[in-house]
């Protein structure tokens, strides 16, 4: 059996640790060291969004100024949030029949969490039925008190014309400038398209898509507003 002495790691060492039990742990809420590669992970994560997610309809809304990145994990994000995403699908989008799983460790993104919600979706498609069966992939991945993404794939399944392409977004959530929690949160929403077979129905399929999208981020932006106002006057 391996002795080793705790005064043998530097603190560098030392440090290194306590970053991966804190990106680990489920949620990773509560105090984080200050570490430059996280900050320039960050940096470099919402250089890339810009990147892989061209639209953008919400840039940088302000957050109520009391939030801070632990409160709304647990509001909107976590397995028992009190305004969870698919509650605002339900009240806001029209979906229904939910199911979600819960959050666990990603074994393709060190660090991350995944889960998946599938549920009964309105159709705007020509020829396709009125509803039908979506799925959400969804990671979070924190970056301490820097900030976090939530990443998420949905496809809709077993429609013709559909199968076609995948929307993809990416949800950032990071202190506002100054970093203290009396400044509040920024919220940035950007997505994009991203067709996996051909299909003559593309630009329609574009159109339509983007102005969904484009509703249902500006409609979350509204959602977090409203009920974060609510949870402050309580």
């Amino acid at each position: 059996m391996a002795y080793f002495n705790v005064s043998y790691l530097t603190s560098n060492c030392i440090l290194a640790i306590l970053i991966l039990f804190c990106c680990n742990s489920q949620f990773a809420i509560g105090e984080f060291p200050k570490d430059d590669s996280l900050s320039k992970a960050w940096n470099e994560i919402k250089e890339s969004t810009k990147i892989l997610f061209p639209e953008c309809p919400v840039d940088g809304s302000k957050i109520a100024c009391a939030c801070d990145l632990d409160t709304f994990i647990a509001k909107f994000i976590s397995d028992n949030a009190t305004h969870s995403i698919p509650r605002f699908q339900e009240e806001n989008l029209g979906d229904r029949e939910f199911k979600v799983s819960k959050w666990v460790d990603d074994p393709k993104n060190v660090g991350a969490l995944t889960r998946v919600i599938s549920y009964k979706h309105p159709v705007n498609v020509p020829m396709a039925p009125s509803s039908a069966v979506a799925e959400k992939t969804q990671t979070l991945k924190r970056f301490g008190t820097y900030g976090f993404y939530l990443e998420t794939v949905t496809k809709v399944i077993g429609v013709p014309k559909t199968d076609c392409f995948v929307v993809e977004d990416r949800i950032l959530v990071e202190p506002a400038v100054g970093g203290q929690p009396h400044e509040g949160l920024l919220l940035t929403a950007r997505f994009g398209i991203r067709f996996i077979k051909y299909t003559i129905f593309r630009s329609i399929i574009t159109a339509t898509t983007t102005k969904e999208k484009n509703a249902e981020f500006k409609g979350f932006d509204e959602y977090v507003l409203k009920n974060l106002a609510s949870f402050y006057t309580e």
